[in-house]
């Protein structure tokens, strides 16, 4: 509690002196006694600005501790959705590469046997023409 020295007695002097009844000097110091001490012991002491310190740096590092919490915990949940991401693009990308490969595989059948055909037409289309070459040969 802050004390404040108030000096009452010079204060109604001082009014008397500035034409004042003495007992209404008197009674303006009284009021203004009260009312200063009211004042005064409404303000705040330096044990209650500490108290009051002391209770907001409490609350900060709470706080400070609950943030860093969730922020692991919003940490651990990100990686843990990269990580099924990342699972789920592999198996896509496994199921892509399946796909792709028994297509290739299959064009790469499908031009085996086109070849094949080919070569047989080929060879068919030169017998033909050695026969025709012979029988023009005879012919002539």
């Amino acid at each position: 509690m802050t004390i404040v020295a108030f000096d009452t007695l010079r204060f109604s002097r001082n009014l008397a002196e500035a034409g004042l009844a003495p007992a209404q000097a008197d009674g303006i110091a009284a009021a203004t006694a009260g009312a200063l001490a009211e004042v005064v012991g409404q303000l705040a002491t330096r044990e209650d600005l500490a108290i009051q310190n002391q209770g907001v740096k409490a609350e900060i590092e709470a706080l400070r501790q609950e943030t860093r919490a969730e922020f692991a915990a919003i940490r651990a949940e990100f990686r843990a959705e990269c990580a099924a991401i990342r699972t789920e693009f592999r198996a896509e990308f496994a199921a892509h590469r399946h796909e792709v490969s028994n297509e290739i595989a299959g064009l790469r059948r499908d031009m085996a046997e086109l070849e094949l055909r080919m070569t047989i037409k080929l060879g068919a289309m030169m017998s033909g023409a050695v026969v025709l070459t012979a029988a023009l040969a005879r012919l002539l």
